[in-house]
């Protein structure tokens, strides 16, 4: 009997204390500067991330029409000139740096952001890196050719932005789809009568 009670005394202790670890991590989620944050402010940090997302695509389904604008004047080259080639690619190096700059706002907030972001995050991260080098080689390129701006690597630079840019909306659209089916089923769940789960 003593050791019975005894037993049933530590395996209480064991399942309080585990109990107890997993409301303390999740009560204490750390901020991307390390420090604690409430429920509340992790909920904000999510929302941020959404946003950033949401507007990455929209630069980038931008940027790949300008792209294929660019690409599609190369022929024949005589048909457009160097200060129209500038204008296109500046309008499209404004929205890459504007998602360059977004990228990195994600980057900084990814630990405190939903799994399906965090991946979202991870997807995009190499495509708008890429997207970023081709634009640069693209105005690099036509700095220094003003006189004939149009070339194979030229081209291939316009060709890569269209590519990269492209895949940069089709994943982050991927991911919303999924983050908005998870938030069907868990809202179907009560319904269903069927107990909620951490999603997404």
């Amino acid at each position: 009997m003593f050791v019975s009670g005894i037993l049933r005394k530590s395996v209480f202790c064991f399942v309080a204390f585990l109990a107890g670890s997993v409301l303390l991590s999740a009560a204490s989620r750390p901020a991307p500067d390390g420090r604690p944050v409430s429920k509340s402010q992790s909920h904000g940090f999510q929302k941020e991330a959404s946003n950033l997302l949401q507007q990455i695509k929209a630069d980038a389904v931008t940027v790949s029409i300008l792209a294929d604008e660019l690409h599609s004047y190369s022929y024949p080259p005589s048909e457009i000139n160097f200060v129209s080639q500038g204008s296109l690619l500046n309008d499209a190096r404004d929205q890459v740096n504007q998602m360059d700059q977004m990228l990195t706002r994600l980057r900084t907030i990814r630990r405190v952001t939903m799994p399906w972001e965090q991946k979202a995050i991870d997807r995009v991260t190499p495509a708008i890196i890429e997207l970023t080098n081709a634009t640069q080689s693209a105005v690099d390129f036509l700095n220094g050719h003003q006189d004939f701006p149009f070339s194979s690597s030229y081209l291939a630079d316009s060709a890569n932005m269209y590519k990269d840019a492209s895949r940069v909306a089709r994943s982050v659209g991927r991911f919303e789809k999924y983050a908005a089916a998870v938030r069907q089923v868990q809202e179907l769940r009560p319904q269903l009568g069927m107990a909620a789960r951490a999603g997404s």
